[in-house]
């Protein structure tokens, strides 16, 4: 439906030849009343006339003729041109004049943002690559007297979404592109000095940490490194010479040189930020011309206390671990953003942040994040940041991708644009009669997120969230709304198809939290003439989820997760494989030692529940984080040969077997050890995986209860070694064999 008009009643409008004489608050064209011509000043903005003239020509069923030369046309004219003069400050300008509508920018790609400023004014969206909405009402309305000039709030607007890849949406909507942008991106240590290549020949430029060379890192101080690094740039920067920008950034982990001279450099600047700066100055200082940037990321979050960046390298901060379910200026634990911001802005004005969008865990799991966008885009504008690179799903079309997208792309442009009007907006246009269904979902969901004072983690997820916002009385009511709209919908096959999107991100959580349930209500297993089977239903569903998903180019379910059909064939191996014979099943336990309040599952039953636990620590684990196991259970005196006992091989997740187990047994009012098992020491093992561990028990019906005493790993291993973590250890079935 069209935009209601936003301005007064306009008067009469007599035309003769184009020419406006009467007067009035605003111009008006159509086919009836005369339509103006397209005047561009020279040849050089002739593609933008040409662009000008296809989208009205898409609205109004009419091509407006385009007129060249320096000279004004006598007919009304909407007039295009580039004059570098007069806009130090802006990037261009929209006049309404007598005799004609102006579009004045400093350059051909300002010109292009000022067109496709114009056509917005004109009430045209583009909403997606594909999907331009024109209002119904092909009349031209725009107010006389009308004079605004336009910049951006951010110099740099970069959006890593879907639509992104499409330059017809980037150029809509004023994006700028790090794909072509960067000669070099992100972590570019290991691109700049080759693990393969040189870490067995060259040990020492590579990290000193823990006492030993690690190949995650280089060693920032070192002469070789340099030259190495200095070679290699020289001929990124002949490979990519329309780059703006060249990262010199740490690989992604904590690991960095501790070695005397950067140690040296490191303790006069207040932390590992010191010798970083150092080595980028030094590079960047070979290439004067050539910007640079750097990660202000983990551990050189914090500015250097002592060295500046020189004036061609820009800082991109990446506060990776705020809460996303809370604005930062409204959140106290989030202060510390804008205290990071204020310090880095000490030392260099040319400050962008890498924001996190979307939860990278579970692309399609619902994510109430929308609340906070222009709120955390109004702060960083606050606090001098000079750009953003937005993270969201890349090329993955995730959960609300389109809208997310939408809204995003033009906050980068303008913080304080009408956030509630634009998103209703493209609700009512995208899905159609259900758009009121959806909006009260969407807001149903962030109305669940706030009833929790908890923090909403881009790393969160259908079993983190399943007593907030995706608890089993929101998801009933996630299910009405959105049989609402299926209904509303279901005469019109686009927009049932939308729909159809939002319902899979609710048959997800379904899916994930029935793992997680297990026996209990709203889990995979349902009991069937007095045993526990998968109903048939299931895995029908499964496979329905992911025929889709693969349908919808979603082939990826989570960052570097499985495809649909690996999702598929995992869920498989779950339901052929999850159910044990446990002759404790749901017998009594007790903690001696509580496990973490993140990680207690659905209770000590779930460690006798007789179901296995997957290879997702979130599903069927319960996890002990820098304390021990303990625990006791009854058994009433059964008779059993064996304690057999799960853990979880997780070391990317810092998840170990433990150093050792014991086993008591309760007789004569003491307990006595019965069994000791010690653990093999631990090798490097990048797969998950799960191990079961045997203790032999003698005369085991002689006990009422049995105590088991878990030695967690003392510390990290040096392959994952950080200051700030320690080992976990995660348990599932306990079966007594």
């Amino acid at each position: 439906m069209p935009l209601k008009p936003l301005f007064g009643c306009w008067l009469l409008l007599l035309f003769a030849g184009g020419h406006v004489f009467a007067r009035q608050e605003q111009f008006q064209f159509s086919q009836k009343h005369g339509l103006p011509l397209i005047w561009a000043s020279s040849e050089i903005e002739r593609e933008q006339a040409e662009f000008l003239q296809s989208e009205l020509l898409n609205w109004l069923d009419a091509s407006l003729p385009i007129y060249i030369g320096p000279s004004a046309p006598k007919s009304f004219f909407l007039k295009l041109e580039i004059n570098p003069s007069g806009f130090e400050n802006t990037y261009f300008k929209i006049q309404s004049l007598d005799s004609g509508i102006s579009l004045v920018a400093k350059d051909q790609l300002a010109l292009s943002f000022s067109v496709s400023t114009f056509l917005e004014i004109l009430g045209i969206r583009k909403y997606t690559a594909d999907f331009t909405y024109y209002p119904e009402d092909k009349t031209i309305v725009f107010p006389k007297n009308f004079d605004k000039s336009y910049q951006p709030d951010f110099d740099y607007r970069a959006l890593f979404y879907p639509e992104a890849y499409d330059q017809s949406f980037r150029g809509w909507h004023k994006l700028d592109w790090h794909i072509d942008d960067f000669g070099l991106w992100g972590h570019s240590f290991s691109k700049l000095i080759s693990t393969k290549e040189h870490f067995d020949l060259h040990p020492e430029y590579f990290a000193l940490y823990e006492g030993k060379r690690r190949s995650e890192s280089i060693c920032m101080t070192n002469d070789g490194v340099f030259a190495l690094a200095k070679k290699n740039l020289e001929t990124l920067i002949l490979e990519n010479p329309g780059a703006r920008y060249f990262s010199i950034s740490q690989n992604d982990g904590v690991i960095h040189c501790v070695c005397g001279q950067c140690k040296s450099i490191n303790d006069a600047n207040g932390g590992p930020t010191g010798a970083l700066v150092h080595f980028v100055n030094r590079l960047a200082s070979e290439f004067p011309d050539q910007e640079f940037a750097t990660l202000a990321y983990q551990h050189t979050v914090l500015p250097p206390s002592e060295i500046k960046p020189l004036t061609n390298v820009t800082t991109i901060y990446c506060p990776i671990e705020i809460n996303r379910g809370q604005a930062i200026p409204e959140d106290s634990r989030s202060e510390f953003v804008g205290n990071i911001l204020e310090d880095w802005q000490s030392v260099n004005s040319k400050t962008f942040v890498w924001d996190y969008t979307v939860q990278f865990s579970h692309y399609l799991s619902p994510f109430p994040n929308l609340h906070v966008l222009q709120k955390n885009f109004q702060f960083y504008k606050s606090k001098g940041v000079k750009g953003l690179f937005v993270q969201g799903y890349g090329d993955i079309p995730g959960d609300f991708y389109e809208l997310r997208q939408y809204l995003l792309a033009k906050l980068l442009w303008d913080v304080h644009l009408d956030f509630e009007k634009e998103m209703e907006e493209f609700l009512l246009r995208f899905y159609g009669n259900a758009s009121e269904y959806i909006s009260a979902y969407l807001s149903l969901l962030q109305a669940g997120q706030q009833a929790q004072d908890k923090i909403l983690d881009i790393y969160s997820g259908p079993i983190a969230q399943s007593k907030t916002f995706l608890a089993p009385s929101y998801m009933d009511q996630y299910d009405q709304l959105i049989k609402k709209a299926e209904e509303a919908t279901e005469s019109d096959p686009l927009f049932a198809s939308r729909v159809a999107k939002v319902r899979k991100s609710l048959e997800y959580v379904y899916l994930e939290q029935a793992k997680y349930y297990g026996k209990n209500d709203f889990g995979m297993f349902q009991k069937e003439n007095g045993d526990w089977v998968v109903p048939s239903h299931l895995p029908l569903r499964v496979k329905s989820f992911a025929k889709d998903a693969n349908q919808r180019g979603i082939y990826e379910i989570r960052e570097n997760g499985p495809s649909p059909d690996l999702y598929v064939h995992e869920w498989e191996h779950i339901i052929e494989n999850a159910l044990l014979e446990n002759k404790v099943e749901n017998f009594y336990v007790t903690y001696l030692t509580f496990p973490s309040p993140e990680y207690q599952g659905n209770g000590p039953l779930d460690l006798v529940n007789g179901i296995r636990g997957f290879l997702d620590f979130k599903i069927q684990w319960v996890g002990w984080y820098e304390t021990d196991p303990e625990l006791v259970i009854k058994t009433g005196g059964i008779d059993f040969k064996t304690v057999q006992i799960g853990f979880l091989e997780d070391q990317r997740q810092w998840i170990f077997p433990p150093e050792n187990v014991r086993v008591f047994g309760w007789r004569k009012n003491k307990w006595k050890l019965l069994s000791v098992k010690h653990l093999a020491s631990l090798r490097e093992h990048p797969e998950v995986d799960r191990k079961t561990i045997d203790l032999k028990i003698k005369k085991a019906h002689r006990f009422e209860e049995f105590k088991i005493l878990i030695k967690n790993q003392a510390r990290l291993p040096h392959w994952t070694y950080r200051k700030d973590k320690m080992p976990m250890v995660m348990l599932d079935e306990i079966l007594l064999k």
